[in-house]
Formats: structure tokens, sequence, C-alpha cells
């Protein structure tokens, strides 16, 4: 019944996604163009203030003829609505987040602002205009840079490839954002040297006057105190800050004089939880003004991690961080700059923080501060909307230089499986030099659960990502009937193609692309979407008619158009390279380019201490774990390959089960990264004599340091394409025993060493006891000799 719940739940979200897609593609496809229409949206709909705030007030007071729209969620309408009416801007229609009014705006305004980003649906129409200001300078590290989100920046990434103006106040930052945001050689849009337009107000000393004179503070010292959010709700962490943070309120609150003011903008999750209501110098920021027009009128910036501090710097004023807790934030969190090498004045307790506030700044005399600054005046809001709407081109831009080489595209999965490291040990292999590269990879849990190979990949290396597929509704039931019953009418085909079409376009149409390669080759969705691109390859790692007989894991009719579409169609064995032949049906481009191998990381990985990461899953009756397992003396014979049908485990339990009968010191190591079979392969072994004598492990990161402390490699399998592991084995030295099948087979014919055997469990356990008898020997490949033919095969496909 859950289960049934599941599904109609999940099926009524995806048509209710249809219908909106579905309503966004035909206006942004068939409704005029709104020549003066302005579509502004701030951090989801969730603020309105910074950036957005003076670029709707400059529209709204300067552009008349414009019709401006600013898109809110409920939760902020009433806070627009206010500060909308205390500014006297009039003109604004307020637009509800993702409704359909909403839609339709996205998909006619010619004019577009946001200091985030877009839904991920979202695709700029022929003729759209896109500023992106963004909302700081940063001092976190952000997109690829910060580890543990670099996965998910997509999105981002893809708004600023749509961006015909990217806002980038300095030097600095526009480095930071090409870089981690991976924008080298792709972002054909302008980079807009110019201030922030929130801190044109820093140099209206009258504004400041005015403000101070409004609240009756003409003579007093107003402080402002803008923390960093703590932690999130429901958290441990969250309540110990906002009890740490009452506290030195408290204490604070007692050590002001009569003449400060200490003014506090917190987080909305803290400012539920902490009270100020009772203080006599303390008080919340007057929700009245919009923030920077307040903190313009201030004396003193109080602030810790936050990127306002480099705002605030316009104004010359004072700076204190109060990073009472710097370790433990940053325990977790990655910096550009180091607290420590700020030119601002650090405070650890209430004392110093007092001390600090009547510190005369010195900050403006250092060289970083000033590059931050560079761009900032009095007239960035005026001139960012002038050059925008094309009224007047003030404005320093720069464009992103191109070297004018080939762009190479490569879609890889980040799973723990022979093509995962078949695709980094080619790009580890190849000269990145040749030509732009850039990996592309699907977000899934599967990609958030190996987040972390993304730092195997070479660090000169692009990066992109795909993550949602929008369908229509039409396109939605095509999709259904395509993939479920395998239909090809011409209608279906139709809607297929036109999905594909519009999400390749959504991904690829603002930047400049040359060559895809679909590297995985399997994939319903990376196969037809890269079908798409003018130039693509394919590559084809297995043998596909069983795959599509025995596993179902690939669609027939997919398989059949991509094999006959691609423009080269490439096999990792000559057996994989002639079976697509024969799916095909008839003559193509058909090439065999062998995969490569980085011998000098498998080396060092060999070399490395045997670890189990957080999500392995080893199971073992050995008390000593894995490592005993190494230390014992017996053989010890492995196998690496998915939890897979086809990798027939159950057949080497079945050997092993005959070997171990006379050698009951031996064991036997199985090591999947990922797949179905995993607990039925595991209760296999269960329920067998040696069952204390066989290990099986699930993910792990470096499989490697444990192959090399084995005596044979073992391959099982029914079907292969051309085993990497195979080549570890060999680089380790360690000997290979397996199956006489395609693939396999093309490697161990080439070299003296290795066995063949036939597909049986005895045949594998006569294979073991010709191990025994030393009649088994590493292959000794020269792999800087395997590796060039590899190469110049990998380097023919582009003649």
């Amino acid at each position: 019944m859950n289960r049934l719940k599941k599904l109609v739940t999940r099926a009524l979200r995806e048509f209710k996604s249809s219908v909106i897609e579905s309503w966004y593609v035909f206006c942004r496809g068939h409704l005029p163009l709104k020549n003066k229409g302005i579509l502004l949206q701030s951090r989801y709909g969730d603020d309105f203030g910074g950036n957005i705030f003076y670029l709707l007030k400059e529209l709204s007071n300067n552009y008349p003829g414009y019709t401006l729209y600013l898109a809110y969620i409920p939760k902020t309408k009433s806070k627009y609505t206010a500060l909308l009416k205390h500014y006297h801007i009039n003109n604004v229609h307020l637009i509800r987040l993702h409704r359909f009014t909403y839609w339709r705006l996205l998909g006619t305004c010619k004019y577009l602002i946001n200091d985030v980003t877009f839904h991920a649906c979202f695709i700029k129409r022929r003729g759209q205009q896109y500023l992106n200001t963004w909302h700081g300078t940063p001092l976190k590290k952000m997109g690829l840079d910060e580890a543990k989100t670099a996965y998910n920046f997509g999105n981002m990434q893809r708004n600023f490839f749509a961006s015909d103006y990217l806002l980038c106040p300095s030097g600095y930052m526009t480095e930071l954002m090409v870089k981690a945001y991976s924008l080298d050689h792709l972002f054909e849009g302008k980079i807009l040297n110019e201030g922030y337009p929130r801190n044109a107000v820093f140099f209206d000393k009258a504004r400041a006057l005015e403000v101070r004179h409004a609240l009756g503070l003409s003579e007093k010292q107003i402080i402002v105190y803008m923390p960093t959010w703590r932690g999130n709700s429901n958290t441990d962490k969250s309540e110990t800050y906002t009890a740490q943070l009452q506290s030195y309120l408290d204490e604070l609150d007692a050590k002001l004089n009569d003449n400060q003011f200490f003014f506090v903008k917190l987080h909305p999750l803290a400012t539920a939880e902490v009270s100020i209501d009772q203080y006599k110098h303390i008080r919340h920021m007057p929700e009245e003004y919009e923030t920077y027009d307040f903190l313009n009128a201030a004396d003193c910036l109080v602030t810790d991690y936050s990127s306002v501090m480099f705002d605030f710097a316009c104004s010359g004023k004072n700076i204190i961080l109060f990073t009472y807790d710097e370790n433990e934030y940053l325990q977790d969190r990655g910096l550009y700059i180091s607290i420590v090498t700020l030119p601002f004045v650090q405070a650890k307790t209430v004392d110093q923080l007092i001390s600090a506030i009547n510190t005369r700044p010195h900050y403006l005399e250092d060289n970083f501060i000033r590059g931050i600054v560079e761009h900032e005046n009095s007239q960035s809001v005026k001139r960012v909307c002038a050059q925008f709407l094309g009224y007047d081109y003030d404005c320093k831009t720069v464009q992103l230089p191109s070297n004018g080489k080939t762009n190479v595209f490569i879609y890889l999965e980040l799973i723990k499986n022979g093509i995962t490291s078949a695709a980094f040990d080619l790009l580890h292999t190849i000269d990145l030099e040749k030509r732009n590269y850039f990996a592309v990879y699907k977000l899934s849990p599967a990609t958030y659960e190996n987040r972390e190979k993304l730092n195997d990949l070479p660090s000169h290396m692009g990066l992109l990502s795909i993550d949602t597929l929008e369908k229509t509704v039409m396109e939605l039931f095509a999709l259904f009937f395509y993939y479920k019953f395998n239909w090809s009418f011409s209608i279906i085909n139709h809607f297929v193609a036109k999905s594909y079409q519009r999400m390749f376009m959504k991904y690829y149409g603002n930047i400049p692309h040359d060559i895809f390669i679909q590297f995985v080759g399997y994939g319903r969705d990376p196969l037809n979407l890269f079908l798409q691109a003018p130039k693509k390859f394919v590559f084809v790692h297995n043998d596909m008619k069983k795959e599509l007989s025995e596993k179902k894991v690939q669609h027939k009719n997919t398989l059949l158009t991509c094999y006959r579409k691609y423009d080269k169609v490439v096999g990792v064995s000559s057996a994989s390279t002639n079976i697509a032949a024969e799916i095909a049906g008839h003559a193509h481009d058909f090439r065999t380019v062998h995969n490569c191998f980085d011998y000098r990381g498998t080396t060092s990985r060999g070399n490395m201490d045997v670890e189990l990461d957080v999500t392995t899953d080893c199971q073992t009756m050995n008390a000593d774990g894995i490592n005993g397992i190494l230390r014992s003396s017996g053989n010890k014979f492995i196998s690496i390959g998915r939890f897979s049908p086809e990798k027939e485990h159950l057949r080497l339990l079945d050997a092993f089960n005959m070997y171990w009968a006379d050698h009951q010191d031996s064991q036997l190591i199985i090591i999947g990264g990922y797949g179905d079979s995993y607990r039925h392969t595991l209760n296999y072994a269960r329920k067998l004599p040696c069952t204390r004598n066989v290990c099986l492990i699930k993910s792990i990161n470096n499989p490697i340091s444990i192959l090399k402390r084995c005596n044979l490699f073992v391959l099982s399998s029914s079907h292969e394409g051309l085993p990497v592991v195979f080549f570890e084995a060999d680089c380790l030295g360690v000997p290979i025993l397996s199956t006489n099948i395609d693939g396999p087979r093309e490697i161990l014919t080439q070299y003296q060493g290795g066995l063949l055997v036939e597909e049986s469990a005895e045949a594998l356990y006569r294979g073991m006891l010709e191990f025994d008898a030393g009649n088994i020997m590493p292959l000794n490949i020269n792999m800087q000799e395997y590796n060039q033919r590899c190469i110049d095969e990998f380097e023919a496909l582009f003649e």
C-alpha cells in the first residue's frame, strides 16, 4: 500500500511539473517578447534588498517606459510591500514565484535580473538579456572550490552561462568566479567590472545623515551587528549558538554606554530564538529601511565571517570581526582568505569588542582591500542600469579569452565500477593540452554518495553537470510509452526528440561546444541528450546484446538509434565493436579504442594503507576485519566488479568452496561498487561451508591497496568489455584467472601469462589448482607501449 501511495504521489508530482513546463515552453516559444518588461528576482524570492533593491529603485525612478516585475514568495510579500511603500516605489508589479504569471513573465520579459539563479528549467530565450549580479564578494568557498557541495553547482553555472552580464566588482572576484564555476573557454557573456549597486549608498553622506536624523540618532554612535548564521533548525548546534549569542548580548548591553546603540540583524531562525526587547542599548535593525541604506548610517560594523565586511569597507568606517567561535565555525568550512590575515580588528570577548568599537580603522591602506573596492563608486547603480538596457556603455567589461582549441565534453559517471575507472584513466593518460576537455556527469543519489571522485579528476579540467530533465505533458506521455513499451510511432518520436532537443539547448545552448563523447555508453537520458549534439561519439564497454537480453539495463530503441546516428561508435575491444555493429544493422563509422591505463596512479594507490570508507560495507567473520584477512597465511583470491548477474559471483563462490575444502587457510575477497545482486550474493555465501573465509566488500574508494596484497585475481563473468582491472592487477604483479570470454580473451591471448578457462565453477576450481602448481604467471604488460597504442586510437577519433 505504501509503495502504491509513493508511486501515485510521484506520478502526480511529475504530471504537475509537466503542466508547468508546458506553460513555460508555450510562453517562451509562442508569446511575443515584452521589449519593455524587466523581471527581477532576489534570493529565490526570499529577500528584497541589496543589489536587486537598488537596481529596482533606479529603474523605477529613471526608466518610466519600462514595466517592472518583482518575484516574491508568500512569507515575504508584506515585507516587500512595506519596503516599496517606504521608498515610494509605486510602479512595480509583485509576482508570486513559480505561479503561472511568473512563468509567463520569465518566458517573455526581455530583461532578466537575478542575484542568485532562476529555476533549473530556465532556458534563456533568443532576444532576452540577463544580468546576474551575484550576491557578494566571497569569503567562504563556493562552487567547485567547496568540496562538500561541489557536485551540486550545475544550476548556478548554467545561469552564469546564460548571463549577458556577470557583475564582478573586482579582479579578485572575477578570478574566483571563473575558477569556482568552471567558466574558462565556455562563458561568452561579459564580465561587468563595476561596483555593486548596493554599495553606491556608502558614498552618499547626506543620506546617512538623513537616516540618522529620522531615527533620532544624529548624536549617537550606531553600531550594526550582522553575524553569519550557524547551524540549522532542529539541531543542537543552532541551539548552542543562540544560547551563546543571548549570553554575549546580555553582557554587551550592560557594558555599552548611553551614547551607543547596538543594532542587530540576525538570520530569521536566530531572530525567533534570541530575545532583544529587554535590552537598553540593543535593538533590532529597523525593518522599514533597506539593510544597506541603514548600514550607511552606522559608525561601526561588527560581523564575523560574512562578506558584508568587504561591502562596508567602501565607507572607510570601523569594521570589527567578532570571531569568538572561530575554530569551531571554520572546522568544516573553507575560506578563500584566512581570517587572521584580514586587516580588520578581531575580538574574541565582549571586553575586546567594547574596546575595539572606538578603534580608528586602517584597512584602506591594505592592498588587498584596495583591490576589493577598486571599482566601487557612487554612480555604480546608474551605470549598471544604463549599460544593461543599452543606453550607455561606460562600465568596464571583460570577455574571457578564447584559446581557439576544440571544446570536448566527456560524459562519465562517479559510481565505483570499471567504466568509471576507465574514464578516469583515460583523462589521466591523454594530452589534455591538445583540446579543452570538460567532464560531464549526471546528478543522482549515486553521484552524491561518490562525490569525492570529483577530486580524482585532473585539476585543470572543466566540469559540468546534468540535473533535471523537464518534460511537457505530451513529452511525459511520449517518453513513458517510448521507454516502457518501446513504441516508436512518428508522433512518439517527435515529442521524444523535442524533449531532448530542448534539454540540450538548456545545458549547452549558451556555450561553445564542438564534440561530445558519451563515454559511459549507458543511461537512456544521457544517450538521447548527446544525440542532439552536432558531433558526438559513443563508447561501448560490453556485450550489448547480452545486456539487452539478460539485464534489461539498456533500452533497445535508444541503443539502435544511437548506434546509427552517433558520428562514431567506439568499442573498447574488437568484440564489443563488432557486436555494436550487429545491433546497428548497417555500415557506420565503428572504431575500437582500447582502455587507457593510469599505471602510475595504480602503483601509488597500491602502496597506500588499506582503509575502509564511511560508506563501505565490509562483510567478514574475521575478527580483525579485512586487514586480518590480508595478514593470513593462505592464498588470497580476489575479484573486483559490480554486484551484477553477469559477474557470476555465485559461480566464483562455488569454485572457491571446492578449493577451500582442501585449503582451509585460503581466503576469497569479492569487491563491488554497486549492483542489485549484492544482498543475494551475500546470502548465498553465508550458506556455504567456506563462509568464514569469504569477505564481501561493497563500495570502497581504493580497492587497489587490497588487490596488491592478494595472490590471484579471478574473473568469473559471462560477458565483459575490456576489464581495466586486468591492467591494475598486472601492474601490481598479481596473476589473472578468467573465464574464456570476449574482452578478457583479447587481452590474455596477446601476452604470455594468465589463464583462460571454461565458464563453469569446476573450470575455475581447476584454474585455482593450476595457480598452486605455479602455472599462472603475471602478464608483464609494457604499460607505456600499451598506453601509447590506446592514445593513438583515441586521437584518431578526431581526424
